[in-house]
């Protein structure tokens, strides 16, 4: 067999599989951005993860897999990569990294909702891209924070959107049942306040 005729590997496509373990190379933002590609916003990271179109791993999930420390790890390296593309006159230093990564995982575990590698990724682009504002004055683990709080209030307002859809797709019987209605206003309930709490928990950040 000449060397022309031997089958070169198949090249790898990022991808999250449910069915499969994490692996600390999963969690580089190259392979993070081209495996949840397909999610850009709130809404889409909702929708596709409920109608299986996406999957991106929760926060949680790493931590549970993979250590507390290979998710600590990530996200220094979307903060490393951050200061690179911003090119802030005052970047932010190896210590401040080092301080605050674990910071933000901490933040994100002690809280309620499933924060994933993909709404992570979505937050960061957004800093990229300005949606934050200017940072004259540079970034600090409150302003990571707040950026994390607001776009989880985003996530639970999309939550709620789409609880909405699925409850206007049931026929009129189950719709109208007491029981479907006590779930209904119960849910409603639980995220207005979960999602005021957050706005809340977010902008008493800002001020500090």
């Amino acid at each position: 067999m000449t060397s022309s005729s031997k089958t070169s590997p198949a090249s790898s496509v990022a991808v999250f599989d449910k069915a499969k373990p994490l692996t600390t190379e999963m969690l580089t933002p190259k392979y993070i951005r081209e495996a949840t590609a397909a999610i850009h916003t709130p809404r889409q990271s909702v929708e596709m993860a409920k109608s299986g179109q996406a999957y991106a791993p929760t926060v949680r999930k790493v931590v549970r897999e993979l250590g507390t420390n290979a998710m600590v790890v990530m996200v220094k390296l979307q903060m490393v990569e951050l200061n690179l593309v911003l090119n802030l006159a005052r970047p932010m230093t190896e210590p401040m990294i080092e301080q605050t990564a674990p910071l933000v995982v901490q933040h994100i575990l002690e809280d309620d909702c499933d924060v994933t590698l993909a709404d992570l990724r979505i937050i960061f682009d957004r800093a990229k891209k300005g949606t934050y504002g200017s940072f004259y004055g540079g970034i600090g683990s409150a302003d990571i924070i707040a950026w994390i709080d607001g776009y989880i209030a985003e996530k639970c307002s999309e939550y709620e959107r789409w609880h909405q859809n699925e409850y206007q797709r049931l026929d009129p019987y189950e719709r109208d049942s007491s029981d479907t209605k006590a779930e209904r206003n119960a849910f409603h309930e639980a995220i207005a306040q979960y999602t005021q709490a957050r706005l809340t928990k977010g902008q008493n950040t800002e001020q500090q």
